[in-house]
C-alpha cells in the first residue's frame, strides 16, 4: 500500500518536473531567436549607417584613400550580416548590393531588360582596379542606388521572424559562401580584401551558433566546433598575403568540419532541417557533411526525374538507345558517336563529325560526365530542361536528322524496344517522351566525384602529390580560376546555392596563330530572346575541369591540344591579352604572371580531379 501511494506522489511530480524542463527549454529557444534577431537588427544598422557615410564622402568628393577606407570598412559591415541578409533574400542581395560586376538580363520579362552592375563588388573595382582612372560621378550614382536598396533590405529583413532551421540553413550556406566566393577573391574582385572579409564572415556564424552551446550537454560537440572556429578565425586573421593563404588547410580543417558539425548540432538540437519541411529538392542535399561529398549536390534537383520503382527499368533502357544508331536518319550516329565512355564522354576530336559526309559539327563535344548538375545546357546554355537536351540532337541536320514520329516508327518494329518501353513505362510505351526521359535517366547518372583530390579532402586517401596541393591554391588564389569554375564541380555552377550557370566571354582565338577571336557567336545566337544583350556575343558555358585530362581538346572549338596551351592562354589575360578585339570579355585582360613551375602545379592539380575508374563504371 505504501508503495502504491508512493507511486501516485512520484507520477504527478515526475510530470511536473518534465513540464518544468520543456517550459525551460523552450523559453532559452525562444531567448535565442530574440537574441540573434536583436543582434542582426543592430547590425544591419550599422551596415545601413555605414552606406549612408559611404555615400555622404562620394558625394563631398574626399579622396580615393579615403574612400576606399570607407569602402572597406562598409563592406566588412555587410560581412556580419551577409549570412543571414543572402538567406532571406538571395536574388535581391545578388542583384543589388552585391553581385557580380556584370551586366545581366531581366529574368522572366518578355523584353530584353539589361541590368548594369550595380553593388558592393561592382564598386570594389572600380575603386581599386583603375585607380588612376577613378569615376567619382559614376561611383557617386552607384552609392545613391545602393543606399536606397539598403535601405529596402533593411526594411524587408526586419519583417521576417527567424526561425532555428533558417539560422542553421544559413550557417552552413555562409560557410559554402565564405569558401567558395570569399578567400577565392570572387567577392573582392578589385581590393582583394578577402581575408579580412572571410574573417569578419566566418565570426559572424561562430557568435551566433556560441547561442546553442548551452543548450547542449556538457561534451565535446559544442567544445570541438568552438576550437574549429577559433582555428579558422586564426588562420584568417593571421596577416598572410592574398596568394599565399593556405585555401586547402582551410578546406580540410576548418570549412569541412565545421559543415559536419553544425548539422550534428542541428540534429542533437532536434531542429528540423529544410528537406523536412520542404516538398521540391533542394540544389544542395542537407544530410552531406562536406562540400566534397559525392552526395553534396542533389542530382534530382537538376534532372526534374521523379524517383520510383521504375528508374532502373527506364536507366537500362536509356543507356540502350543512347549506344544504339537507329536513332539517326542514317543510322550511323548514336549520342555515343560524341559521347564516348572511353574517351571520357567526349569524342577526342577538335570538333565532332557531322552526319553529313566531310563536314563537322559547329563546336567541340564536352564531357557528359557530370553534365547534370547545370541550370542550363549546351555551350550557348540555349535549352534548360535536361531532358530536352536530345530534342536538338534529334532536329539537326547535322546530327541525327530526323524527327520523333520517325524513331518512334523504327523503334515499334523491334520487339526488344517494346518489351522495354512497356516494362519501363506501363501504359505509354513507346512515345517521345519516353525515349528522351529514358536517356535523360542514363544521362544523369554519368556522375563522377571520386578522383585523387576528392578521396584526399574526405580523408580516404592520405595522398595527394604537393605540386596538386600547391596547384590546388593557385587555382582557387592567385590564378583566380576558382572564381570561374567554382567548387566541388569546377564548373560554372555558382554557389553556395548553386542555381545558377555561368558564360563567360574569355576572347577565344579562331586558331593557334591567335590572329582573331573565333568568329561562333556562342550565347548571344542561342535562340532565347534574353540572350540577345551585346555583352553575350562569344559568350560561352564555363564547362568543368573535372576530368579534363582525358577531355581535350580544349575549348568550345577545340583550339588548343594540351593543357599547356590553354594556361599560356589564360596567363596571358585571354584574348584581350592576346592584342583581340574583345570589348565585353569577362575574363581579366592582365596577366595572372604565373611562373613555369606554378603552370605544372596547377596542371597537376587539374589532372588529380580525374577519376581513372570511369571507363570501369561506364
Amino acid at each position: 500500500m505504501k508503495n502504491r501511494i508512493l507511486l501516485i506522489i512520484i507520477v504527478p511530480l515526475a510530470a511536473l518536473f518534465l513540464n518544468a524542463h520543456l517550459n525551460d527549454q523552450k523559453e532559452a529557444s525562444s531567448m535565442i531567436i530574440s537574441q540573434i534577431e536583436i543582434e542582426f537588427e543592430e547590425n544591419l544598422d550599422e551596415f545601413k549607417t555605414q552606406i549612408e557615410l559611404y555615400a555622404r564622402a562620394a558625394s563631398n568628393g574626399q579622396p580615393i584613400q579615403e574612400i576606399r577606407e570607407i569602402h572597406r570598412q562598409s563592406r566588412l559591415s555587410f560581412k556580419k550580416v551577409e549570412f543571414l541578409l543572402e538567406y532571406l533574400d538571395p536574388a535581391g542581395i545578388k542583384q543589388r548590393i552585391n553581385g557580380a560586376p556584370l551586366p545581366k538580363t531581366e529574368p522572366k520579362v518578355a523584353d530584353l531588360n539589361i541590368i548594369e552592375p550595380k553593388g558592393l563588388q561592382t564598386l570594389d573595382e572600380i575603386l581599386f582596379e583603375s585607380p588612376n582612372m577613378y569615376d567619382y560621378k559614376q561611383t557617386q550614382k552607384l552609392l545613391v542606388l545602393l543606399k536606397k536598396d539598403v535601405d529596402y533590405a533593411f526594411q524587408f529583413a526586419n519583417k521576417i521572424n527567424l526561425t532555428h532551421q533558417m539560422i542553421f540553413e544559413a550557417m552552413r550556406l555562409e560557410l559554402i559562401r565564405i569558401f567558395t566566393l570569399g578567400v577565392t577573391g570572387f567577392d573582392t574582385p578589385g581590393s582583394l580584401n578577402a581575408l579580412e572579409e572571410a574573417y569578419v564572415a566566418l565570426h559572424a556564424v561562430f557568435t551566433v551558433y556560441q547561442k546553442y552551446i548551452p543548450m547542449m550537454k556538457e561534451g565535446s560537440l559544442g567544445s570541438e566546433t568552438t576550437y574549429l572556429f577559433n582555428k579558422g578565425l586564426h588562420q584568417l586573421g593571421a596577416d598572410v598575403p592574398f596568394g599565399n593563404f593556405d585555401r586547402l588547410e582551410f578546406l580540410m580543417e576548418v570549412i569541412n568540419p565545421i559543415y559536419k558539425n553544425i548539422l550534428l548540432t542541428q540534429e542533437y538540437l532536434q531542429i528540423e532541417k529544410p528537406n523536412e519541411v520542404r516538398v521540391l529538392p533542394s540544389a544542395i542535399s542537407y544530410e552531406a557533411t562536406n562540400l566534397f561529398s559525392p552526395n553534396f549536390l542533389n542530382a534530382l534537383y537538376y534532372d526534374n526525374l521523379s524517383i520510383d520503382s521504375l528508374m532502373p527499368e527506364r536507366t537500362e533502357l536509356g543507356e540502350k538507345l543512347f549506344y544504339d544508331p537507329l536513332l539517326s536518319k542514317n543510322l550511323k550516329m548514336s549520342c555515343s558517336t560524341c559521347h564516348d565512355p572511353n574517351q571520357y564522354f567526349t569524342d577526342g576530336l577538335q570538333k565532332s563529325i557531322s552526319s553529313i559526309d566531310g563536314q563537322t559539327l559547329i563546336r567541340n563535344a564536352p564531357t557528359l560526365i557530370n553534365a547534370v548538375y547545370a541550370e542550363k545546357y549546351f555551350y550557348d546554355l540555349r535549352e534548360e530542361i535536361f531532358e530536352k537536351q536530345i530534342k536538338h540532337v534529334v532536329t539537326s541536320h547535322k546530327e541525327f536528322d530526323t524527327d520523333y514520329v520517325e524513331i518512334m516508327d523504327k523503334l515499334s518494329d523491334h520487339k526488344e524496344y517494346n518489351e522495354l518501353f512497356n516494362n519501363a513505362y506501363p501504359g505509354m510505351g513507346i512515345s517521345s517522351h519516353s525515349i528522351a526521359n529514358s536517356i535523360a535517366h542514363y544521362v544523369a547518372g554519368l556522375v563522377s566525384f571520386d578522383s585523387p583530390f576528392d578521396r584526399f579532402v574526405l580523408g580516404k586517401s592520405e595522398h595527394l602529390s604537393d605540386d596538386a596541393k600547391t596547384g590546388f591554391n593557385l587555382f582557387m588564389g592567385k590564378a583566380a580560376c576558382g572564381t570561374c569554375h567554382f567548387a566541388p564541380t569546377f564548373s560554372g555552377l555558382v554557389p553556395p546555392l548553386y542555381q545558377e550557370s555561368e558564360s563567360e566571354v574569355l576572347g577565344i582565338p579562331s586558331s593557334k596563330a591567335n590572329t582573331a577571336i573565333d568568329s561562333d557567336p556562342g550565347r548571344v545566337a542561342s535562340g532565347k530572346p534574353l540572350d540577345e544583350a551585346p555583352f553575350y556575343v562569344h559568350s560561352f558555358k564555363t564547362t568543368t575541369v573535372r576530368n579534363i585530362e582525358f577531355t581535350g581538346p580544349y575549348m568550345h572549338n577545340g583550339v588548343y591540344d594540351t593543357l599547356e596551351e590553354v594556361m599560356d592562354f589564360y596567363n596571358k589575360g585571354g584574348g584581350l591579352g592576346l592584342g583581340l578585339d574583345v570589348e565585353y570579355q569577362t575574363l581579366s585582360g592582365d596577366p595572372l604572371d604565373l611562373s613555369e613551375e606554378e603552370i605544372n602545379q596547377l596542371i597537376a592539380f587539374m589532372k588529380s580531379l580525374s577519376d581513372p575508374s570511369i571507363s570501369e563504371k561506364y
